[in-house]
Order: structure tokens, then sequence, then C-alpha cells
């Protein structure tokens, strides 16, 4: 019976009795009675082998490997019996029979004659696994007398497949590159057991196994299959040989792939030429990376790129074979880098266990520029004085470029008709000046790099070759104040830098250095003397234009440099290139006066008249104001028109602008009639009346006639009064002697000057 897992020692014993009383009951009960209790039975298997839970097994018709550790085995079963005694009736018993029940078969009986032992082959074809065998003897040695020997029951195994190899640890679809460490298990369970010893072997090493001491049935084997010192890969098969007890072998082949050769990474680029220093582009670049790995082998798990750059003329050091990167199968370039090209590291990895092949770092200079060219020029920012020029005047525009460089034919300029390339990073502009007229020229110039960027700048070009003008009064000046040298330069120009000056050829000569340059520069100079002194100054003025190649100087002052100022003329007749002008000094304001005022009221305009005298350089001109000196107009007459006091100041002024003292005379015009108004009023008759009214005139009084009339215009009393305040409520009280009834009032008034008045006043007075 095929054995499904296996039973215990105690658990065949149990059984084997059963079997056995099983037997015994099927005995008859005399023979059972008559059987000799005198025998000692034995049963003997033959022909096994000893092997798991001391139990002889059987190899069926499974042949062992020749020269193998086993005994050759004929796999057939051969139970004996032994032992047999004779019994106290006769001194020979022959055995008639041998019978037996192997498990639960039905029980067999082999004829046999002789005495013991007796062999009997009871055959093969028994299923794997544990098998009980229950034996027992006949033996009959009269017609009437039959012995029974007792049964006996012992166990015995049958093995028909070999061990099996478990667990084993060996992944023969990796590819490693480093040494694989694995472990297998031999078992057989339901069979005879692995032998000792199961044996791992592969090229360079083999290892031996070692029964679990959790599992009896089980030998485990470990060993450590050794990566290839070398790049390269191949294949390393581990056999695996197990054998059980009775013989059959069991064999596996595990590959243990390797691999320790890196892949390898190619690329490709556009645009095309960027990775060489002849192909420098201004459009991104974009770099793709191929990586192959060997076939057969692990395959390419990742690519990976490191970019650098240097500010330096060095590369920057290849990563570290340890250094890890972006992973990518593309990189694309389009930041310029600040000098040089953009290195780009690359390399793949592949999927060997544990850890990839690195490929060793592959470099690309990646030719990116978007960055146009830096243009300088060394053009002075100074007024060139172009009139003192010392040898060749150039300007010099300087290209740079850190990345792709200038490309052919290198720097172009141009100002105004003039132009030219250079040949290189820099060219020189000539400065023809005796061509160029003074004024600020534009220059103009641009380059290109090898990447096809341009750049361009300009500057302005200043030149000078004119000095400037210098002049001062002569004849009559104003001693009153400082003597005043005016110089100017044209514009556009370099702007006057000093004057130099001299009175009366004293030394030494004195400098008036302009604080800022500008188109003018003053210069005061204080003549002393009384009425009349004369004086003579010589001067020269000079700009600020500067050679083009000027240094400053801490013992020169720069306006040495300049134009000067010369006077031919003057060097014509005295020698001198010096400008000279001669003064004399009017310390004398002149006196005004005044004529055509009074003090009374005119009823028109008023028309003054205004003279002056002067002793030095002379009336210039004459000038009145009538709002205290906020304006002043000039003449030599004015005509006062406004109504009211004005107040009238004049001065004079002299050639040299001496002022005089100033003469002040009051003007009183009054040109508008005065109006008039009344206020009623009612009295008893005898009686002095309130008679109210307000004359409103320009001058402060005026006179005033009172007159009292009947209804149709009769005149019945007039009161006349010469000074009354005017622009004020004003009242008379005149005596009224009339009879009872109503009246009007009529007020008239005159003003200072004479004026009539335009309106009169009108009111009604009551009498009771």
């Amino acid at each position: 019976m095929q054995q499904t897992k296996r039973r215990s020692r105690k658990g065949v014993i149990l059984l084997a009795l059963a079997i056995a009383l099983l037997v015994v009951a099927i005995v008859p009960a005399a023979a059972m009675a008559s059987a000799p209790n005198q025998l000692t039975p034995s049963l003997y298997l033959a022909n096994g082998v000893v092997a798991q839970e001391d139990v002889t097994w059987y190899g069926g018709s499974a042949t062992p490997t020749a020269g193998n550790y086993y005994p050759a085995l004929n796999g057939v079963h051969q139970p004996s019996w032994t032992g047999i005694n004779l019994p106290p009736t006769s001194t020979n018993v022959d055995v008639t029979a041998v019978n037996y029940i192997v498990d639960s078969e039905t029980a067999q009986s082999v004829s046999v004659s002789g005495a013991a032992p007796q062999y009997v082959t009871f055959g093969v074809g028994y299923a794997e696994g544990m098998h009980t065998i229950t034996s027992w003897l006949t033996a009959t040695p009269t017609a009437n007398t039959v012995y029974e020997k007792p049964a006996v029951t012992t166990s015995f195994g049958v093995d028909l497949a070999p061990p099996e190899w478990q667990d084993v640890t060996i992944d023969s679809t990796v590819y490693w590159n480093a040494d694989v460490k694995f472990s297998a298990s031999a078992t057989d369970q339901y069979g005879s057991g692995v032998a000792p010893t199961p044996i791992a072997s592969w090229t360079g090493g083999s290892a031996t196994g070692t029964q679990l001491a959790s599992d009896k049935y089980t030998y485990e084997v470990t060993g450590t299959v050794s990566a290839p010192t070398t790049e390269t890969v191949s294949t390393n098969t581990v056999n695996l040989y197990a054998t059980d007890y009775v013989g059959h072998t069991t064999s596996r082949d595990y590959a243990v792939k390797f691999d320790t050769a890196a892949p390898t990474t190619t690329y490709t680029i556009t645009p095309a030429g960027a990775d060489e220093q002849s192909g420098w582009t201004n459009t991104a670049v974009k770099v793709s990376f191929i990586a192959a790995d060997q076939t057969p082998g692990a395959g390419v798990d990742y690519t990976e790129y490191v970019t650098q750059t240097t500010t330096g003329t060095a590369a920057p050091a290849f990563p570290a074979k340890s250094d890890s990167g972006t992973k990518g199968t593309s990189v694309t370039i389009n930041t310029t880098a600040p000098v040089g090209p953009t290195y780009v590291y690359y390399r793949s990895v592949d999927k060997a266990q544990p850890s990839g092949n690195k490929e060793n770092w592959n470099l690309v200079m990646v030719y990116y520029d978007d960055v146009a060219p830096t243009l300088s020029d060394d053009t002075p920012s100074w007024w060139i004085n172009s009139s003192n020029r010392k040898g060749a005047a150039t300007i010099t525009i300087t290209a740079d470029d850190d990345n792709s460089g200038i490309a052919t034919p290198g720097v172009s300029w141009a100002m105004e008709t003039l132009s030219g390339t250079g040949t290189g990073p820099f060219v020189h502009v000539p400065l023809p000046f005796l061509g160029m007229d003074d004024g600020i020229h534009a220059l103009t110039y641009s380059a290109t790099d090898k990447a096809g960027n341009t750049a361009s700048g300009s500057a302005s070009v200043k030149l000078d070759s004119r000095a400037p003008v210098t002049d001062g009064d002569s004849g009559w000046v104003n001693g009153l104040e400082p003597y005043v040298l005016t110089a100017t330069d044209q514009t556009p120009g370099s702007g006057v830098a000093a004057t130099v000056y001299r009175v009366d050829q004293a030394t030494p000569w004195s400098v008036n250095v302009a604080g800022t340059v500008a188109p003018t520069l003053d210069t005061s100079i204080t003549l002393t003397g009384t009425q009349g002194a004369t004086h003579t100054i010589d001067f020269a003025s000079v700009d600020a234009a500067l050679p083009w190649d000027y240094v400053a100087s801490t013992t020169i002052p720069s306006y040495y440099f300049g134009n000067w100022e010369l006077d031919v003329l003057n060097l014509l007749s005295t020698g001198s290139v010096y400008k000279s002008r001669s003064v004399k000094l009017d310390v004398t304001a002149p006196v005004v006066t005044i004529a055509g005022n009074d003090d009374i009221w005119h009823s028109s305009p008023v028309t003054l008249q205004f003279a002056a005298t002067d002793v030095g350089a002379g009336v210039d001109y004459i000038e009145s104001s009538t709002d205290g000196g906020a304006t002043w107009t000039k003449g030599d007459s004015t005509a006062i028109s406004a109504n009211g006091v004005t107040t009238v100041i004049a001065r004079a002024v002299d050639n040299v602008g001496i002022v005089s003292d100033t003469q002040s005379v009051t003007v009183k015009v009054s040109t508008t009639k005065p109006t008039v108004t009344a206020n009623s009023a009612t009295v008893k008759s005898g009686k002095r009346a309130t008679i109210g009214f307000n004359v409103t005139a320009v001058t402060p009084t005026a006179k005033v006639v009172v007159q009292i009339r009947t209804k149709t215009g009769k005149t019945l009393a007039q009161y006349n009064y010469t000074t009354v305040t005017t622009n004020a409520d004003r009242s008379v009280k005149p005596l009224i002697k009339l009879k009872k009834g109503t009246y009007l009032i009529r007020v008239y008034a005159t003003d200072a000057a004479g004026n009539a008045s335009a309106k009169y006043g009108t009111a009604k007075l009551t009498v009771k």
C-alpha cells in the first residue's frame, strides 16, 4: 500500500500485532491447541538495505550507478524463517509451508520442504513507502499432526523514486557581478532517505551536504560561486547530486550567470557637429544616449549624465565612478557655460545583481553659446584736443567672448564716412583730426561670435580744436563792483576750464579754475582806485579739451593741455598772445531829479519829468516805479492817471551800472465824479432837523450843498458846507422855519479836484 506519509515505528508494531491476531483468529482452534510452543521463530528479509527507521528498504527494479557507495540490490524480497527447534516428540520436524500476509492482502502459503531455515521469495511490485509483513510456518510431522509456528510481524520499505532537490536558491534568470551564495536541500521524505552525503560541484568549487538537525530526512548543501575577476559574460553551472539508500540518484544542474562587463554608451547630437570646437551653435543642443549591453547579458538598466562647466581654461575633473548623475536617455543644453563648452559626462549601468556594472564615465563637450560677445572701447570720456595731436591717435575697440570666440573678420566699426574691420578680437580706430569737424561724432561697432551671436556698441567721440573767447569791458567801468571777464566756449564743446589774468602787469598771473566746466566762465577781479583811476588787465582762457592719450598728473594741471585762447591782433601789434583791456574806474553814482509834481488834487493825469547827471561814465537810463520798487519802467517821464495818492520813486543808472539814490514824490489824481446818498428826516417847525448823507469820492473831503424844496421843485432853503469828510455817514442840523408839511431834500457834492457829483442825494423832510 502506497504510504502518503511515514508511519512511526510504534505504529508499525501495533499494526503487525493486529494482523497477527487476525491470523490467529483464522487458524483452526484444534491446530492452535495442539501446536507446540517450543519453536523460536525469526523473520529475516534478505537482500535489502537497512536505512530510515532501521527498516529494510528495497529499491524495486532500480539499478544503482556503477561505482556508487551503495551495494547492488536485486530488488527481490526474501523473507526467511530460522531457528525452528525440534519438538520433544520427534527428532526431526519438516516445515511444510511458509505463510505470509503483506499489508492487508490475502494470505499466501508457499510449500517448502526440509528443516529450517526456509526462504520464500514473495515478489515485487509494491508501491513506494512502508509495508508490513506477517509470516508464520506450518509443519506436519505425521499425517494427523499439524504444527503452526506463531506469527511474526516486521516492516519493510519500498523506494522507487530518487531524492528530491528543494529550496534551491539559485536564480538562473539573473545575471550576477558578485560572488553568489546558494543553498539547496535534498530530501527523501517517503523513501529510504538521503544517503550521506549529497554534493554540489561547479567549476572552481564543490560543497557537501549537512543533515538538518530539525529534519533527519533532509540534507542541506551550501556554497559560494565566485564571480569572474575580469569583465566578461559567462555561465558557471552548479551540479547538485544526491543518492538515496537504495541507490536511486538524482542530479540537477543550475546555471549561475555572471555579467561583470559594463554596458557601452554612444551618443548622437543635434544639431550635428555641436560636439566639435568648430561647430559652435546658439541653437539648443540635444544629446541623445544609446546604451548597449553584451548579448546575452544583464541588459541595460539606465543611463545617467552629469553636466559641468568651468570658469577657467582647464576642463573640470571627471566624476568619480561612485558618483551618480541624472537618469535619462537625453539631455538638452540651452544654457551658455561661463567659459568654453559644457562638459557632459555620461554612462550606463546594467541590471547585474547585486548592483549593476557601471560603465566608466564618457565625455562629450557641447559647444553651445547663446551669449553675445562683450564689447568695450577706450574712447576718452573727455573732449579730445584735436589741435594738440601728438602721435597716432586711435581708439581701441575690444571684443571678448569666453565661449565660442570672435568670428572672422572680427570687429567692424563706422564713424560717419569712415569705417573699417579688424582681424581679431580688437581693432584700432584712427582719428584723423584734420579731417573731422569739432563736435560729437558717433562711433558704432559690432562683432559676431562663432556661434552666430552679434553684439553692437557705440561711443561718442568728442573733438574740440577751438579755444574759448574771453572778453571784458574797456573804458569806464563800475569801480564799486568787481571787474568781470567772461569766457565762452562753443556749443557743443569741452567748456571753459580756466581763465588766467593779471592787472597792471602784476606777477604772478592769477588763475580762475572752473569748479564745474561749463560753456561759460566768469572771472571777477577787484580793481582799486578813486574816481577816474585807470588799470590794464591782460587775460586768456583755455578750454577743457585734453589729448586723446591724456594721463592725469599731480604736477601739471589738466587745463594746461586744453586749447588756449590766442589774440592774433595783439600778437602782431605788441608781441603778446594775451588779450588786454584798459579801464577807468567810475565810483560816483548819478543824481536824479523829478519835476511836475505838487500837493493838490488833479482831475486829470499828471505827467512827471525826470532828469539825471553823472560825472563819470555818463547816464545810461532813468527808471521809475509806482509800486515801491517791485517793478521799474525806463523813461524820462511818466504819466500818473490812477485815482488816489500815488508815490513815484525814480533813479538813474550810469553806463557802468552804478545806480543813483532814489528820489520820491506824491501825485494826487481824481478823475471820478462823486456820488451822494441822503436820509429822510422829521422835525417840528422852528427846530433843527438832522439831515444825514454820505458822499462817495476819491478825494478825502468835498464841498456839500443841502437844499429844501417843495414838491414842485422850488427851493425854499439852501445850506452850504465847505469841508465835509467823504466816504462816511455825515449829517448837518439846519434850523427849519417852514410850515407843517412834506418837503424834498437834495444834497449835492464837489470833490477836492473840482469834480461835481454825478448823482445827488434825495430824501423827504416832514415838518410837524
